[in-house]
């Protein structure tokens, strides 16, 4: 599978006073193996390059976000995978709304995404 091209413009961050641009194709490259150790070793079916929005300045507080179930394969296995925030002690984040354009966000708590899982 080939990659699609990269993008002109990099992320951006300040050293010295500088900007210092990250190269659009690391970028990738720690997408796509980041996606793989998630999905226990399996490839993506397509990349897609997509604009997301940016967090809302002003939101509307919905409620303490107590689970995310996504569907999705890992090694193999095409299930519904569930997690339960605050259970290892953690705390669990807001689900807040964007009004301006109607977007759920995720903001807060005490978890992390990594190839396990999601850890809090």
């Amino acid at each position: 599978m080939a990659a699609p091209p990269a993008p002109k413009v990099a992320a951006t961050k300040r050293r010295n006073g500088l900007r210092v641009r990250k190269n659009p194709s690391d970028r990738l490259s720690e997408a796509l193996e980041f996606y793989q150790d998630f999905h226990w070793g399996e490839a993506p079916n397509k990349i897609e390059r997509k604009r997301f929005p940016k967090p809302p300045k002003v939101a509307v507080k919905l409620g303490r976000l107590h689970s995310v179930t996504y569907h999705t394969s890992k090694g193999g296995e095409d299930a519904l995978w569930e997690h339960e925030f605050g259970e290892e002690g953690g705390t669990a984040p807001d689900l807040v709304m964007d009004p301006k354009n109607k977007r759920l966000h995720i903001v807060g708590g005490t978890y992390d995404v990594q190839a396990a899982g999601i850890i809090d």
